[in-house]
């Protein structure tokens, strides 16, 4: 709400009125706490992508091994961005591509 409340603060601004900004749905009829709150359940997402929840290592609280197999269950393996200890610069469909690429590749040598 804070973030809300503070772009429309920086659009009130002089110099950003000069470019005559118009707010648009889906905000423009949210302006009290409530109605933005509203708002934010009904439409805000993230755009990172969930990493980590099977983290790929070593370390003991690592889920997969770097065969992409996971710690304590038999043929079972995770080729997704869970396996990435920490989020990515960039988008994670490429690297999620090149980790199912290299799964497959680890199965059929098995």
């Amino acid at each position: 709400m804070k973030g809300i409340k503070k772009v429309r603060e920086i659009f009130k601004s002089p110099s950003i009125q000069e470019f005559n900004p118009k707010e648009m749905d889906p905000s423009l009829n949210h302006q009290n706490d409530s109605e933005i709150e509203e708002l934010i359940r009904q439409e805000c997402l993230s755009v990172y992508h969930p990493v980590g929840t099977c983290k790929m290592g070593n370390e003991l609280d690592c889920v997969v091994d770097q065969n992409l197999k996971v710690k304590g269950i038999e043929s079972l393996r995770v080729a997704d961005a869970s396996i990435f200890p920490n989020i990515i610069s960039g988008n994670t469909n490429a690297t999620c591509n090149a980790v199912g690429a290299k799964c497959a590749e680890l199965i059929l040598k098995k």
